[in-house]
């Protein structure tokens, strides 16, 4: 669901406003569509290009030579294949009289008895010529796109839809087909919502059913005018009067030239990125072409009853006068189509000129949008530029100040390892110290033992008085080398001590912790 309700976005989207811009603005959007979408979009159905060019329309044509001047030109069943397609077409403008082409639901033919069609009948619309691109190319749309099936009967459907080129008319025909005949209404419906402006370009429609016992032979002239008789002066009035409509068609066509180059204008200005006020465009090509109108069947009323008045006076008119009539009426048409010219050239040249300034004014908008971006993406850039300079700096700093306090602790580290080594190295010694003034001290008191037993007993008062007196010197310094040890110990204990609290503050570890 959500595929098809894609499509047919895409299919109204590109919708056709006029007929002077239609096929330029399906050749853009073909061209813009394959460039921007990758993707295929597949239809609900598959549809087929059918021609017919039988060209002696003069005599009724049997089913074998309808069938052998019909032709199947190219099969699609995506978005992408209905526009390479579409535009392959020939414009009408370009294709013999009475060509016709089809565009046909798969696997059906544009006859009535294929087994889709024999059931059905078609819708027949007179349309505009001026009109014909604009309303063909909705109805191909809304056909492809499924547009039709929310207002037909659930056994009803569409099974396709014809154009041909009539000559000598100022109308083509386009031909609905459907399933079932009984869906007339229905599709009448759908045209007032899928193509409003319909009423506009078509002259007149009617439904023509596909009986059962309908002749096997086939008329291509769908609706031969009926014959009257007619005396001399009428055909030569009548001839008048077509001359005078071949005239004013060539004004008309002239007209449509010139809104042909307005639409395109128009298209180079909404691709500079200018807009145009669609309805008032719309009403002024509306009010134009009834003017043009209403100007052909004044011109026509007035030739029929100036044939009646004298018919009914005497019954001839005077060829004379007649080419002095018509002169007149020549001149006087020729004038006003000349006001008519020259107020449209008028109005163009305005337009233009609108037009140019509002596309001057949306350039310099646009070149002033883009200097505001720049310039916003430039502060933008250096804002960015100066904070990464100042994160860079910032980062330099605390890799400066990490370095350095790095280096500090490891100076320290360096210090408390000298000054700890220096410790161990005094502490050795003052072992060492300990142990020799024990070892002193004990070999003293051995020597004084022995020779108090040595002379004991036998020696005499004042050797033993002097023996003691020297050991008791002796004992003496031996105390004052000990005190001066102490004293010298408990100096490097305190100096040790402090260095310990200095290490703890730069996180150094101690001397107990290494031992």
């Amino acid at each position: 669901m959500e595929v098809e309700e894609c499509q047919v976005q895409i299919l109204k989207d590109t919708s056709l406003n006029r007929e002077d811009k239609s096929k330029n603005k399906v050749k853009f959007v073909a061209q813009e569509k394959k460039k921007e979408e990758e993707q295929i979009l597949p239809l609900e159905n598959g549809w087929s290009f059918w021609e017919d060019h039988y060209i002696n329309h003069g005599e009724r044509a049997t089913q074998e030579e309808y069938l052998a001047s019909l032709k199947q030109i190219s099969s699609f069943s995506s978005v992408q294949g209905f526009w390479t397609e579409f535009n392959k077409l020939p414009h009408l403008s370009k294709v013999p009289n009475n060509s016709c082409f089809h565009l046909m639901k798969k696997d059906v033919r544009p006859i009535w008895e294929d087994p889709e069609n024999e059931n059905g009948g078609v819708l027949i619309l007179k349309v505009k010529k001026y009109f014909t691109d604009e309303i063909w190319n909705e109805l191909v749309l809304s056909v492809i796109g499924e547009q039709f099936s929310s207002y037909l009967n659930s056994d009803d459907d569409i099974c396709g839809v014809s154009i041909r080129k009539k000559s000598g008319m100022d109308f083509n025909m386009i031909h609905i087909w459907n399933k079932t005949s009984s869906g007339q209404s229905a599709i009448t419906r759908a045209l007032k919502h899928l193509v409003p402006f319909l009423p506009d370009g078509c002259i007149n429609q009617y439904y023509r059913i596909h009986a059962q016992d309908q002749s096997k032979t086939m008329k291509h002239n769908d609706h031969p005018q009926p014959i009257q008789q007619k005396d001399e002066e009428s055909v030569e009035l009548e001839s008048k009067i077509d001359e005078l409509k071949k005239e004013l068609k060539k004004e008309i066509s002239i007209l449509n030239q010139i809104r042909s180059a307005e639409a395109k204008l128009e298209m180079e200005t909404s691709l500079a990125g200018t807009s145009i006020n669609k309805e008032i465009e719309k009403q002024f090509d509306f009010e134009l072409e009834k003017e043009v109108e209403k100007e052909i069947e004044s011109k026509e009323l007035e030739l029929e009853e100036a044939v009646s008045k004298k018919q009914m006076n005497d019954g001839k008119l005077a060829k004379d006068g007649l080419e002095e009539f018509v002169e007149k009426e020549e001149a006087a048409e020729n004038q006003r189509l000349a006001a008519a010219e020259k107020k449209k050239q008028a109005e163009a040249e305005k337009k233009r000129m609108e037009m140019e300034q509002k596309r001057r004014l949306a350039e310099e908008a646009e070149k002033k949008r883009l200097a505001q971006e720049t310039s916003k993406k430039r502060l933008a850039e250096e804002a960015a530029e100066k904070k990464r300079m100042e994160q860079e700096e910032e980062k330099k700093l605390m890799e400066m100040e990490l370095e350095k306090k790095r280096l500090e602790k490891e100076i320290e580290n360096q210090r408390l390892a000298k000054e700890r080594k220096r410790l161990e190295e005094i502490e050795l010694e003052r072992e060492l110290e300990d142990e020799l003034v024990e070892a002193i001290e004990e070999k003293i008191e051995r020597d004084i033992e022995e020779k108090i037993e040595k002379r004991a007993f036998g020696k005499n008062m004042s050797s033993n008085n002097d023996l003691k007196m020297n050991t008791n010197s002796t004992k003496q310094q031996a105390k004052e080398l000990k005190k001066e040890f102490d004293n010298d110990n408990n100096n490097n204990k305190k100096d040790f001590k402090s260095n310990i609290t200095k290490a703890k503050v730069y996180d150094v570890p101690t001397l107990e912790e290494d031992d």
